[in-house]
């Protein structure tokens, strides 16, 4: 048996909302790919199925990390071709979003501050350090 790793699928639109599922347990991640596009082709068969809706709807559609939300696998958009620099890019461009929305939340003194954003306490060290592993 392959190691067990949790997944969740990323749903980039083209509105530039983004979509993230819940976190399930997979071995096997081809087998998860075809499952998820399976998925995809039946909830779009009415507009002509996951090609078409993809083409319409969305920029990307990729299967992440559940922890650290890195990309492990693209399914549509964003360079589908298995290139490790495209999954890091998208990766960094998923952490620098966490990072700027915890700032604006951040536990810390600064945000009773009006219009302030937390830069430097240990929150957002520790948060970001659990980005990075």
């Amino acid at each position: 048996m392959e190691d067990l790793i949790y997944i969740r699928v990323l749903q980039h639109d083209t509105e530039d909302q983004i979509r993230i599922g819940n976190a399930y347990p997979v071995t096997d991640l081809d087998k998860a790919e075809k499952n998820i596009v399976a998925l995809y082709e039946k909830r779009t068969a009415w507009c002509g199925g996951f090609k078409a809706a993809c083409e319409q709807y969305y920029k990307r559609i990729a299967i992440v990390d559940a922890d650290t939300l890195e990309v492990l696998r693209s399914i549509y958009g964003a360079k589908k071709e298995n290139n490790p620099c495209s999954f890091v890019a998208g990766s960094n461009l998923m952490k620098e979003k966490a990072i700027e929305a915890f700032k604006t939340n951040c536990p810390c003194w600064s945000r009773f501050e009006q219009g302030k954003k937390c830069e430097e306490c240990s929150w957002l060290k520790d948060f970001s350090n659990k980005l990075n592993y």
